[in-house]
């Protein structure tokens, strides 16, 4: 009987432990988000200095032709 308690209160343990984690990672999501959208408040708020600039190259939006390398 005192075997099957204490087995109970290791695996009570265990949850409680991960549920402080689960909870811990999710402040630290919470802050980083914040973090990241005080950074990047200027007009792209989602641009990160890792992600990649998916806007198109500056001859294409001032209306100009792509240039291409003429086939040999």
């Amino acid at each position: 009987m005192n075997d099957d308690s204490s087995r109970r209160s290791v695996a009570d343990l265990l949850d409680l432990i991960g549920t402080w984690i689960s909870v811990v990672g999710t402040i630290v999501s919470a802050i980083a988000l914040t973090v990241e959208f005080s950074e990047n408040n200027n007009s792209r708020p989602l641009s990160g200095r890792f992600l990649v600039d998916v806007r198109p190259a500056p001859q294409q939006r001032a209306g100009l032709p792509e240039e291409h390398e003429p086939d040999a």
